[in-house]
């Protein structure tokens, strides 16, 4: 979240007392898998390409804001996907009809996990009204869903060699990268993964984009599951700061977000995409300072899950025509706070 819209959530709260009728209502987990299968009946409208049943496992996880839990005192939120190897490229199984009906047919009754804080500061705001000083349950529900769709990337460092990012997932003795991670390119439109997953741009010196449109990244450090897993726009869905409610609705899908997804071949609708502008972070430059800068400049950074929320289990097999692999992923989303 962008660091005014947290202060104006706190602010906000103690203001009020839980018993004159500011607070929303409590939130159920029956309420919210209604929400959420809204939520994904009404991204699919858009994007029609996506599976009709989703098959995820939605609930909360009371870590999630606890402030005493250092990890996860400032995240709303997360979300992780199954995915299987497909034209060697992993693909989220919920990329499409025909991978979830594949990934279903193996056995696997949930297809995502997406986790969300019990309440936050006043409570979840869903539905009409009045609801500038609140987080929308929907807006939250609905970034989830495009990660489990498959717009993250799995760049981090290698556990084997000094001073270099790989991509990817091994199997039967390769290693082959994300759908998303493919996608990635330069200014100059030149890929930036290798074959044998290693990440050959240069993080923190120049931008990457996906089918043109920019990837959030910082300035001075590497996050995993946080840099480049999210666009840099305040305006997108996928943007990596999440703001207060809006009252006329929903935060749109838009266009930067309908591009993300065609560079892994989910098809939108174009004329039901907000059109939307890169660039838009308060900073003219590409990169914005992390917390751990000396000189931190920015309004926005991140805290983000650490290693032990993220799940990674496979259970391989041999078909008669590929070799197919299941591989849970963790795409987290990673809640934005700002600094003082």
């Amino acid at each position: 979240m962008s660091s005014r819209a947290w202060k104006a959530v706190v602010k906000a709260t103690s203001a009020h007392a839980v018993s004159d009728g500011w607070w929303q209502p409590h939130l159920g987990e029956q309420e919210l898998q209604t929400v959420f299968d809204d939520v994904w009946q009404g991204l699919r409208s858009v994007c029609p390409t996506i599976p009709e049943a989703h098959n995820v496992d939605v609930g909360f996880d009371d870590r999630l804001l606890d402030p005493t839990d250092n990890d996860f005192k400032y995240v709303l939120g997360y979300a992780e996907r199954v995915e299987y190897l497909s034209q060697g490229v992993w693909k989220s199984g919920l990329s499409s009809e025909a991978g979830r009906n594949y990934v279903a047919s193996r056995g696997h009754e949930y297809l995502g996990t997406v986790r969300i804080a019990p309440s936050p500061p006043g409570g979840w705001f869903r539905g009409a009204g009045e609801c500038e000083t609140k987080f929308r349950l929907e807006d939250i529900l609905r970034h989830e869903v495009m990660h489990l769709i498959g717009v993250s990337a799995t760049i981090r460092e290698s556990l084997t060699a000094e001073n270099t990012l790989v991509v990817g997932r091994p199997y039967a003795g390769y290693c082959f990268p994300g759908a998303f991670d493919s996608a990635i390119h330069n200014a100059e439109g030149e890929p930036v993964v290798s074959g044998n997953c290693l990440f050959k741009g240069q993080l923190g010196l120049e931008p990457f984009f996906v089918n043109n449109v920019q990837l959030f990244q910082y300035r001075d450090e590497f996050v995993s599951g946080t840099s480049m897993s999210h666009l840099r726009s305040v305006h997108a869905m996928l943007t990596p700061a999440v703001e207060l409610c809006d009252p006329a609705g929903v935060k749109p899908m838009t266009t930067l977000d309908g591009a993300a997804l065609a560079a892994i071949n989910v098809a939108c609708d174009a004329s039901q995409l907000a059109v939307a502008v890169d660039g838009t972070f308060t900073s003219p430059e590409f990169l914005v300072e992390s917390l751990n800068s000396a000189q931190n400049g920015s309004e926005y950074f991140y805290h983000h899950l650490t290693k032990s929320a993220g799940v990674l289990r496979s259970a391989c097999w041999e078909d008669l025509r590929l070799r197919l692999c299941i591989s849970l992923l963790g795409c987290l989303l990673t809640t934005f706070v700002g600094l003082s």
